[in-house]
This record gives structure tokens, sequence and C-alpha cells, in this order.
């Protein structure tokens, strides 16, 4: 919570957790989406594309399966790129994959709260 606080929507925090989404560690990525999703100001065009491209070309399926997650928390209600991305996740190889993609549709097409998938 106290990151939370210090963090939400400090670009310097923001851009850095971004590039770590392009870390060689698997688990480095995965803590920069986590980390993403409960300090990126919402609608960021660099986050969100960072966030996008980890979805559809990681190829770790943990990963794949944070990036979903951390769309529903990033990305705006109406943006095409993170549906369409999330779309073409529900057709991934990885169960856990393709059930992340379907919560974070279900927030975006729904009530835009990402409360589901904290």
């Amino acid at each position: 919570r106290k990151l939370e606080r210090v963090a939400r929507g400090d670009v310097t925090v923001q851009q850095s957790l971004v590039l770590q989404v392009k870390d060689e560690s698997s688990e480095i990525r995965v803590a920069a989406l986590a980390a993403l999703a409960k300090t990126a100001t919402r609608g960021n065009d660099v986050t969100v594309k960072a966030v996008v491209e980890a979805l559809r070309h990681d190829g770790i399926a943990h990963v794949r399966k944070y990036a979903a997650l951390t769309i529903a928390h990033v990305a705006e209600q109406s943006d095409v790129r993170s549906t369409a991305a999330l779309q073409a996740a529900v057709s991934d190889e990885n169960s856990a994959v393709r059930a992340a993609s379907l919560e974070a549709l279900q927030v975006l097409a729904t009530t835009n709260d990402p409360a589901c998938c904290a």
C-alpha cells in the first residue's frame, strides 16, 4: 500500500517498471507487471504498449498471464489495442493465460474496475 501511495502516477517509476517488463528474467518481468498494475496511471500509452507487447510476445506463459491481468489495471475501457491483444490471447496455448485474458476482457467490457484482478 505504501508503494501505491508513493508511486501511483509517478512517471519516473512507471518508466523504470516499463523497462523491467523487458528484463531477461521472467521473475523480474512478472514483478514489474504486478507493480505496474498497482502504480501505473490508467491509459498511459507507453505502459499499455509494453504490457500488450508482453502479452503478445513473451515466451513464458506465466508472464503472459500477468500481462493479461495487468491490462485490466492499466488500459482504458475503449483501448482497442488492449482489447485486440486480450481477444487473441483467449486462444493462447496455456489455460491460465486464456483464463486471465477472459477475466481482463470482462473487466474492460463491464465496469473498467480492476478490483477483480488484484
